[in-house]
């Protein structure tokens, strides 16, 4: 009987930790899409981490386990970088404008020197908020910014997907011209 009761309590334990990984998977396609395997050698695993603390100001080399979320998140993040930087075109003003916008911040948030108040005054000077370039409003008001204005210039899926919408663009239309060539 206890032997049975071990084996009952080793098999629910094991249903439990299946539902907890199912449950982390579902996660992670919700935030970052569908599984796209990826193979990494061990110096670029490290690089990866670095690059993830570079982006989120934070310390992840201390994590032994569920450094996958970090590796997705810094991947996707790596990708919407390097489009907007070196392949996207904006067409409309107000594409133009927020990745102008997106530019100004990461130019300005490289010094040490600002501090978070004085980058959002530089900014709410030059550009109107990113959610009102969004609506199409470009016009500079100078009300001050939030620090919750800043947070969409760091999600740079925001950035391109804002530029695209603004520009008229799905991701359907760019899939239907990549087939065409």
């Amino acid at each position: 009987m206890t032997v049975m009761g071990v084996i009952v309590k080793k098999d629910k334990d094991c249903s439990e930790q299946r539902t907890v990984k199912k449950n982390s998977r579902d996660s992670l396609v919700d935030a970052f899409g569908p599984v796209a395997n990826l193979n990494l050698h061990h110096d670029s695993r490290q690089r990866l981490v670095e690059i993830a603390q570079w982006l989120d100001n934070r310390h992840y080399e201390e994590l032994k386990q569920t450094k996958g979320h970090v590796f997705h998140k810094t991947i996707s993040n790596l990708i919407n970088m390097v489009y907007i930087d070196n392949i996207y075109e904006p067409k409309t003003k107000a594409a133009k404008i927020l990745k102008k916008l997106y530019e100004r911040y990461f130019e300005l948030n490289k010094d040490p020197s600002l501090t978070p108040m004085e980058l959002r005054k530089i900014l709410s000077e030059e550009y109107a908020k990113p959610e009102d370039i969004r609506k199409g409003k470009t016009t500079v008001n100078r009300k001050s910014w939030s620090h919750d204005d800043l947070k969409p210039l760091k999600d740079y899926r925001w950035v391109i997907q804002t530029m695209e919408k603004l520009d008229g663009i799905s991701r359907e239309d760019i899939k239907n011209t990549s087939e065409k060539k």
